[in-house]
């Protein structure tokens, strides 16, 4: 028995293997894609962490506005928890292709092993002064080889020979760094401040006393996972970066009374030779007398120069600070947001097509059910005859789709970032948590379904089972009603419009299919409009200034009207705003803090002029009532207009009330009035950065408005939008990629679920078609019967597919959004009539795929299946 048993069950899946099949590919698809996107965040952070280790990224970049000294070097390394800190020099310089500068940064080699090792891709280190080792990217964009020599230049007055022993180089090898790893870089204020590149050489090239930088290593494992572990690794380095604060202090205490004491050394060593002088002058010595005055002159301005000394001081920049691992982290923190919705709802999609089909399946096989009870096998026997079945096509189905996703999204998507990012070796582990739980949803649901429905059959009595379901009674649907339209319909016509209102099961469940597939093209387009969009409205209608600069120090509102007009004299100029621009935090209600920039402008009225304040297309003003801060922050701090919040800068608190929320899409900001600055914060306003308006923003008059920019003293560095915006944009190609891959895929399951469905709704109705055949339709004809019924379907479940769309897409992209990030929840209507017209069209696709199951419907077989 147990032979004839299991003879029945195979026999069933070879009888039926489309529909086993199609079953396999759609449970394939849904596992592929969930635990393949699911995948690639934690996949992209593991590559991130291992190359980290190996190259022993640092934990912490501690600079000083007067360098660093060997006994900051030795304070450093006795910090508790600090396992290794290492001296570096750095400056930039710019080396010239054509009559174009190209801006560089130039390092000193790191140890063998030590802190932020170089992976060297061709080539050999440095090993003299006349040797250097630059980035791999910038030698291909560059057409530079080994042994190619390599010239720079300081980009300003400043001779370089006063900082490097040498400034012409042979190129001995490319390499990676962990500090570069992004192809955004930090601005320089040299050149035209976009950085392209990185050299290293010797340490014994730089002429500096003390080191420009010094980085260190915590000496716990957590650090090799600050990607993958990272809230764990911030609380971590947290006590280590107090410790380190602390010894900044008091280290800048100590190496401004060294620098002081050594000056007044000199000064006394100057006056003891004065003092000689005078001797000589007393003696009448005219030389001498002169000497005198000279060197009186000379220590009186070595005292003023003492006096406007400034104490050193310390900043303490974390892995977060470095362009390239923060961007990257950020990015696949955007990937991990969508891939907790996304791939979840197709899954879902995937999951209820299937156990669809298979409760589809048990009635239709009720004959078999009454076969086998009357032949006395089992309730239990009957149910797992129909469990193996389910069970064998969801396992087949999870164990390929494990076996595609985790090999075919991970490098798919972080391919598409690979242009943005050098990351050596990525790395598509096998993660067994995913594939369980994607595994385990899928075989339940599926088995689960078919237990439900079999037991339900198996309440009717054998003879009862033997026999088909006798059809359900005429009814008038709604269609019928409407006269005037029912009487002009073609027979043909009226039946088709019977048949989808008298299935009601399989009118919802193609519907619902249909639409949820529908709906997940269009989030995906959703997704892609929403990224795209809000970067061209912030950087096209919010910024409208056309560059930015900071300046080397704070001036007051005397010295930025002289200031002004020297940049004015550059006729490409047309209006320039000075501003007080700060970093500050605001605490959120989760006892976490967000960044912030405050941005204070020298004139409330002219704001809008340079960065447009505006909440659904009103426009907004600065007051002196209160500030303006962004609607993501303000969402995420949960505070209104009215509201009182406190903002930390510079380890000074002051406290604010909300006069209006405006839109903005990239970072928090928060705007306040001159006049409200100094009431808040007690304070004289003095201003650090500017935002200009240009006549022309074409590259060369870019490049001539920047030197012009750079020859005014004050300056330190410009930006210009346009440089921002292309580095953005890159950013968002990469995610753009991502999202066609996410459409790509619901395309791919929109066709799978309506072959199923097709396929379903042929077999259930074999017996009907057999009889419409018998009486004289054609395989045409008897196609376009069903075909009329699946396009009539397809065009229902593509309009609600709309609505199901909007929802989707709204849930996703809130999902999706990073802390400092907004999407536009805008969705572009071609985008929804390209999914509607796609979904039509994998229908008609399906349509002409199924013609032959037509051939195959033998009328005699079919008719007398039931006796």
């Amino acid at each position: 028995m147990k032979k004839t048993y299991f003879k029945n069950l195979f026999r069933d899946i070879k009888k039926s293997i489309s529909r086993f099949l199609s079953i396999v590919v759609i449970i394939a698809v849904g596992v592929a894609f969930y635990v393949g996107v699911r995948a690639t965040s934690p996949d992209m952070k593991m590559s991130a962490d291992n190359y980290f280790e190996k190259s022993g990224f640092m934990d912490f970049k501690i600079v000083s506005t007067l360098g660093l000294t060997e006994d900051d070097l030795a304070e450093i390394r006795s910090v508790k928890g600090v396992s290794r800190a290492e001296g570096s020099y750095s400056l930039d310089a710019v080396t010239e292709k054509g009559d174009s500068q190209m801006v560089l940064n130039i390092n000193s080699i790191p140890e063998k092993d030590g802190i932020n090792d170089i992976v060297i891709t061709s080539g050999r280190r440095a090993e003299s002064p006349d040797e250097a080792v630059i980035e791999e990217k910038f030698a291909k964009e560059n057409g530079l080889k080994l042994n190619d020599m390599l010239k720079i230049k300081s980009g300003g007055d400043k001779d370089l020979g006063e900082s490097l022993e040498n400034t012409e180089f042979k190129i001995v090898g490319t390499a990676k760094s962990p500090l570069y790893i992004s192809t955004q870089r930090q601005l320089s204020s040299v050149g035209n401040g976009i950085v392209r590149g990185f050299v290293y050489v010797i340490p014994e090239v730089f002429k500096s006393e003390v080191y420009t930088e010094v980085y260190a290593k915590a000496e716990s494992a957590k650090s090799d996972l600050s990607m993958l572990e990272s809230e764990e690794y911030s609380r971590y380095i947290g006590g280590i970066e107090k410790e380190l604060e602390s010894l900044g202090k008091s280290r800048s205490e100590t190496r401004y009374n060294e620098i002081v004491e050594e000056a007044d050394a000199q000064i006394k060593e100057a006056e003891e030779k004065l003092d000689q002088a005078r001797v000589y002058a007393d003696m009448g010595s005219e030389e001498a007398a002169a000497e005198v005055k000279r060197g009186e002159e000379e220590i009186a301005k070595s005292r003023e120069a003492i006096d406007e000394i400034k104490k050193p001081e310390w900043y303490l920049l974390g892995r977060a600070q470095n362009l390239g691992y923060e961007t990257y982290r950020q990015d696949s923190d955007r990937i991990d947001n969508i891939g907790k919705v996304f791939p979840l709802i197709f899954f879902l999609v995937a999951a209820l097509v299937s156990l669809t089909t298979m409760t589809r399946m048990v009635q239709e096989n009720r004959t078999e059910i009454g076969t086998f009870k009357a032949l006395g096998y089992s309730t239990e026997s009957i149910v797992a005859h129909y469990f193996i079945y389910s069970l064998l096509a969801s396992l087949t189905g999870s164990i390929l789709g494990v076996a595609i996703g985790f090999r075919l999204f991970p490098p798919l998507i972080m391919n598409a970032y690979g242009s943005l990012y050098q990351i050596p070796e990525m790395l598509t582990p096998f993660n067994m948590g995913f594939a369980l739980q994607a595994s385990l949803i899928a075989v339940l649901s599926t088995c689960i379904a078919v237990i439900a429905a079999t037991l339900d059959e198996l309440k009717e009595v054998p003879a009862s089972l033997m026999r088909p379901k006798p059809p359900k009674s005429g009814k008038k649907i709604l269609l019928e009603r409407v006269g005037f339209i029912w009487k002009r319909l073609k027979f043909t016509r009226k039946v088709t419009a019977r048949n989808i209102f008298r299935y009601k099961q399989r009118l919802f469940m193609t519907v619902i299919g249909i639409a949820a597939c529908t709906g997940l093209m269009i989030t995906g387009f959703g997704l892609k409009d929403g990224i795209i969009g809000a970067t061209e409205v912030q950087f096209n209608e919010i910024y409208k200034y056309d560059m930015t600069g900071s300046l080397k120090k704070d001036i007051s509102r005397e010295e930025k009207d002289k200031m002004k007009l020297k940049a004015l004299e550059d006729k490409n100029i047309e209006s320039i705003m000075y501003a007080d621009i700060r970093n500050g935090e605001v605490e959120t209600p989760k006892s976490r803090s967000e960044d912030v920039f405050v941005v204070v402008p020298e004139d409330k009225q002219a704001l809008n002029s340079y960065i447009k304040l505006y909440l659904e297309d009103e426009g907004l003003s600065l007051d002196d009532k209160g500030v303006v801060i962004t609607e993501k922050l303000s969402r995420l701090i949960d505070k209104s207009v009215g509201d009182s919040i406190e903002i930390v800068m510079e380890d000074k608190a002051i406290e604010v009330k909300i006069a209006a929320i405006t839109e903005q899409y990239v970072q928090h900001y928060i705007y306040m009035s001159p006049d409200y600055y100094a009431e808040v914060s007690e304070e004289d306003l003095s201003y650090n950065s500017f935002y200009g308006l240009l006549k022309d923003s074409s590259d060369e008059t870019e490049e001539n408005t920047l030197n012009k920019l750079k020859s005014i003293g004050d300056v330190n560095s410009v930006s210009f939008k346009s440089n921002a915006k292309v580095d953005y944009d890159q950013s968002m190609d990469s995610i753009d990629s991502v999202v066609m891959i996410l459409i790509a895929s619901a395309g791919v399951l929109a066709f799978v679920v309506i072959y199923n469905l097709t396929n379903i709704n042929i077999s259930e109705r074999r017996r009907e078609l057999a009889t419409i055949k018998l009486l004289g339709f054609y395989n045409k004809e008897l196609a376009s019967y069903i075909y009329r019924e699946n396009m009539i379907l397809t065009v229902l479940g593509s309009l609600a597919g709309i609505l199901v769309g909007m929802f989707l897409n709204r849930f996703v992209l809130s999902t999706a959004e990073t802390n400092i990030i907004k999407f536009l929840g805008e969705i572009s209507p071609v985008h929804i009539l390209y999914s509607v017209l796609l979904t039509i069209l994998f229908s008609a696709v399906v349509n002409i795929a199924m013609y032959r199951r037509f051939d195959s419907i033998d009328m005699i077989e079919s008719l007398k299946s039931a006796e």
